[in-house]
């Protein structure tokens, strides 16, 4: 059912109602079931999560946060760069791609590249005990770690890497997309271009083009005004405490 909803073959209502037909009627699940294709690569992900000899502590939602480290990568056709501000300096990682990549899709190479950036900002010791926000223009990276899946073999070994790399260095990794032209003027684009002549590059502050503790509505005012022009004036606007 649940990947019938996944599928959009039916709605979560619908699967709702059927499963709890499931559970009321006390169906005796099937003692055998049929093997997908790719019950072979979770099992060899089981491995990798189980392969320490003490049980990985998992950090969901820490009690404290002694570090925010804020970066943005991007791939550019045959390059890639990253920018990280790590205890008030901004750290820069520029390269370009070998021909073994060139079979891989721009969505491997923006995800490849962003998966090496932690891996080697944790192998630095940049990540202990902070909380790790990056930002990146390509959507398919940020709703393949949101679901924490894909149906690319390829792109799923990814997202195991990057739940890797929270278990082992104990970090909280958090990935926002944000659009391209952010990605310019914030110089990441640049910097995969191999040029540092805009943003970060240049001296401007990191935290300028992080506006992710805003609202909607303080970061375009203009859209009250639009959304009043066919709401209705009197329309309420809700804050998060309320």
């Amino acid at each position: 059912m649940e990947l019938k909803v996944e599928e959009g073959k039916c709605s979560r209502e619908e699967a709702d109602v059927l499963i709890n037909d499931q559970i009321n009627n006390n169906l005796t699940p099937p003692k055998m079931v049929e093997v997908v294709p790719r019950f072979h690569q979770c099992l060899k992900v089981l491995e990798k999560i189980f392969d320490s000899p003490e049980p990985p502590v998992v950090k969901v939602r820490s009690t404290k946060c002694l570090v925010v480290v804020y970066g943005f990568v991007d791939a550019s056709g045959s390059g890639f760069g990253s920018t990280l501000l790590v205890k008030g300096n901004i750290q820069y990682r520029i390269g370009t791609w070998s021909s073994l990549e060139d079979e891989n899709s721009s969505n491997w190479r923006e995800f490849e590249n962003l998966v090496c950036e932690i891996e080697r900002a944790g192998m630095k010791g940049w990540l202990e005990d902070s909380t790790l926000l990056l930002a990146t223009d390509n959507q398919t990276v940020e709703a393949c770690l949101y679901k924490g899946n894909s149906s690319s073999e390829k792109l799923f070994d990814l997202v195991v890497r990057v739940k890797m790399v929270e278990m082992k260095y104990g970090v909280k990794i958090m990935v926002t997309h944000v659009s391209g032209e952010r990605m310019k003027v914030q110089g990441t684009d640049g910097v995969s271009r191999g040029s540092l002549r805009n943003g970060v590059a240049v001296g401007k502050e990191m935290i300028e083009f992080c506006p992710w503790a805003k609202s909607v509505i303080d970061e375009s005012p203009q859209l009250k005004n639009w959304i009043k022009s066919w709401a209705g004036n009197d329309s309420i606007f809700l804050h998060p405490h309320e």
